[in-house]
């Protein structure tokens, strides 16, 4: 059974509210920041999670309780540490990771590629139309087929 089956049959077995349900899903699987009440549970807050919880749910709050505690994945949940690391995990997925692109001869990042560009008479400024195979480091005169990509 994978992790999403899982955490949905735990959250059927505990009797946790189906209107609950979908916000902490969306929590554990994307890193969603789900309402206060929800978060006073994460984060093991039970003064808040008084406070927030509406009658339905200051009956059942040990249904919570037992749902992170048997169906959650390890680290989601226990603390204000524990909630704010889950979703930056998320959050620094979702970045794009910077690259660079360097000359395999002498590690320049200095480099080049052929293209074809255009005049945009509408945007004032030139477009690029096409790009070839062809790419070169300007600082040691190495023309290539491929550059060396690595992070920055």
């Amino acid at each position: 059974m994978g992790m999403f089956e899982e955490v949905k049959q735990g959250l059927e077995s505990c009797g946790v509210p189906e209107r609950m349900r979908g916000g902490i899903t969306r929590y554990i699987f994307d890193g969603i920041i789900p309402g206060e009440f929800l978060q006073a549970i994460i984060t093991n807050d039970l003064k808040n999670a008084v406070g927030r919880a509406d009658d339905e749910n200051l009956a059942i709050l040990n249904r919570y309780i037992i749902f992170f505690y048997n169906h959650a994945p390890t680290g989601c949940w226990g603390g204000q540490e524990q909630f704010e690391n889950w979703v930056k995990r998320f959050k620094d997925k979702d970045k794009p990771k910077k690259i660079k692109l360097i000359c395999p001869k002498c590690g320049s990042d200095n480099v080049w590629k052929d293209a074809i560009a255009y005049w945009s008479p509408e945007k004032q400024e030139w477009g690029l139309q096409a790009t070839y195979d062809q790419m070169g480091c300007s600082d040691c005169g190495q023309e290539s087929d491929e550059l060396i990509e690595v992070e920055s």
